[in-house]
C-alpha cells in the first residue's frame, strides 16, 4: 500500500498540457476497447495453458449458478472464514464447519478436510476408480477424467465434479 509521500510524489510528477484536449485510451488491444478485452481484464481470465481448463468448465451442463461458483473455486475467489477476517470482519472462529480442525482455506474446504475427503472417495468407489486427488484447485478439476469415458462422458463426469463443490458450499453453513 503506497505511503501518503509515495503518492504525493506521484501527483507532483504529472505535467498537465492546457493545450491538448483529453481522452481515453485503452492500452490493451491495440487502443481499441472491446467488450472481450473489458471483460478479460476485469475478470483476470486467463490465457495460453489455462484458457482450455475455462473453457471446459464453462461446457459443463449444469446450473450457470454451480458453474459460477465452481469458477470463482477455482480463481480462489470464494468468501472464506480466514479470508472474511483478513478483511476486517469479527469472526470468533475461523475454523473448518465440516471437521473443526484448520483454518477454513479454499483447498482444506474442498479438497483436503477429511470429511470432504471422504465425498471424493466416495466418488472414486462410485466408478470404480483408484486415484489420488490433487488438492490444487485448478489440477483437481482437471484430473477429474476417466481415461475409459469418451469426451462426453467426461464432461458428464465433470458436471459431477461442479455439483460436488456446489453441495459443499450450500452445506457450508
Amino acid at each position: 500500500m503506497p505511503q501518503v509521500d509515495e503518492v504525493e510524489n506521484l501527483i507532483q510528477q504529472v505535467t498537465v498540457n492546457k493545450e491538448s484536449v483529453d481522452s481515453w485510451f485503452w492500452k490493451d488491444e491495440e487502443g481499441k476497447y472491446t467488450v472481450k478485452s473489458g471483460y478479460s481484464k476485469i475478470q483476470n481470465f486467463p490465457s495460453g495453458k489455462n484458457s482450455n481448463l475455462y473453457r471446459m468448465l464453462w461446457t459443463v451442463k449444469v446450473a450457470p449458478s454451480a458453474q459460477f461458483l465452481a469458477w470463482r473455486v477455482i480463481m480462489n475467489k470464494v468468501p472464506k472464514r480466514i479470508n472474511l477476517r483478513r478483511r476486517g470482519v469479527q469472526l470468533t472462529d475461523v475454523s473448518c464447519v465440516f471437521c473443526g480442525l484448520e483454518e477454513e482455506t479454499n483447498t482444506h474446504l474442498f479438497f483436503t478436510c477429511n470429511v470432504i475427503k471422504k465425498i471424493w472417495n466416495m466418488c472414486n468407489r462410485w466408478v470404480e476408480v483408484s486415484t489420488t486427488h490433487h488438492n490444487q484447485l485448478k489440477a483437481h478439476f482437471q484430473q477429474f477424467d476417466i481415461l475409459t469415458l469418451n469426451s462426453n462422458g467426461n464432461m458428464l463426469w465433470k458436471g459431477v465434479w461442479v455439483s460436488i463443490i456446489r453441495n459443499i458450499w450450500d452445506h457450508k453453513e
